[in-house]
């Protein structure tokens, strides 16, 4: 016989506000401030008709954690401090290894733009092993 355990509490994923777009956090929250090493898991999901796009997020620093970005519907070009620039598309994921520091950018990707659609992903956000965190950040 297996042993299930009980749900104690179910919590919505609120709305925020990043920029001009809105997105669900499901964590950190009240009453559900850290799970480590996970330290944050954002949902985006909404639709724009050809040219309304206005996810775009200007470069800014990450260290000490893995941002992972899984697409499943969309597009998101990325650009970084190490030179990277690449476009991840429907089923595709993205993992930054920040460690000591990188500065990134991500947008919609120019082509998802110009047709418009429905953009939708996940981004989590892990914390490095200490052991790890001055280690040099990849892509």
């Amino acid at each position: 016989m297996k042993n299930y355990r009980e749900i104690k509490t179910s919590i919505m994923a609120p709305e925020i506000q990043m920029g001009p777009t809105f997105l669900r956090q499901a964590f950190p929250v009240s009453g559900l401030e850290q799970i480590d090493p996970f330290i944050l898991l954002h949902h985006f999901d909404f639709t724009k008709a050809a040219g309304e796009h206005d996810f775009d997020v200007p470069p800014h620093p990450h260290r000490g954690f893995s941002p992972i970005t899984f697409i499943y519907e969309g597009a998101v070009q990325h650009t970084d401090s190490l030179g990277n620039d690449h476009v991840i598309v429907d089923n595709e994921v993205q993992w930054i290894n920040a460690a000591r520091g990188i500065i990134h950018g991500e947008k919609i990707g120019k082509a998802f733009k110009e047709k418009g659609g429905r953009f939708q992903g996940i981004q989590l956000w892990i914390n490095t092993p200490k052991a790890h965190k001055m280690d040099p950040p990849s892509y």
